[in-house]
């Protein structure tokens, strides 16, 4: 074996070699990919599906806060209700409260005490970027649009949810 040919193995050997391992981190960035955008789908469901379950179980909500904030009456059983509340604070995080009382509409970037995060790097997808519109009194329906986002893969949610309980006995959550 003369020094060209041994220099034409290391060559072709170093080509397979590059393909090989471009084969394998792509692959890996593909999988990483897959999975932020897998979070932020789950996130997405989860907290899409509780919301709209929560409205359509309300007899009221009022959103505010320039479309930032919902606030509802939620029927939680034969003569149960509560006040349930979520809002997206200017950070980008997705918060929620229940309470069996009048619930006060967040300010601020970060979560008051005693509000639970259920999502970070949330934005609102609806005319002027928010995540709630009241869309009509009656009946009384209200349009979500929230795009969540982990590790910069997006997966936008956009739902329309009408209140349809009927309490009598519960108070007012504002």
């Amino acid at each position: 074996m003369s020094i060209v040919e041994l220099i034409v193995y290391v060559v072709v050997a170093g080509l397979v070699l590059t393909g090989i391992a471009s084969l394998f981190v792509n692959s890996w960035i593909s999988q990483t990919q897959t999975t932020n955008r897998d979070s932020a789908t789950g996130n997405s469901a989860v907290v899409g599906a509780s919301l709209t379950q929560s409205i359509r179980n309300a007899s009221d909500f009022k959103v505010e806060a320039g479309g930032k904030t919902v606030r509802a009456i939620v029927a939680t059983g034969a003569s149960g209700w509560e006040c349930r509340a979520w809002a997206l604070t200017s950070g980008g995080d997705l918060i929620y409260k229940a309470s069996p009382t009048s619930i006060a509409v967040p300010t601020g970037a970060t979560a008051p005490a005693g509000w639970t995060q259920l999502a970070a790097g949330v934005t609102g997808t609806l005319t002027g970027g928010v995540p709630f519109v009241d869309a009509g009194s009656s009946p009384k329906r209200l349009e979500i649009g929230l795009t969540f986002t982990t590790k910069g893969q997006a997966a936008p949610t956009t739902n329309g949810v009408t209140a349809q309980a009927k309490i009598s006995g519960g108070g007012p959550c504002w």
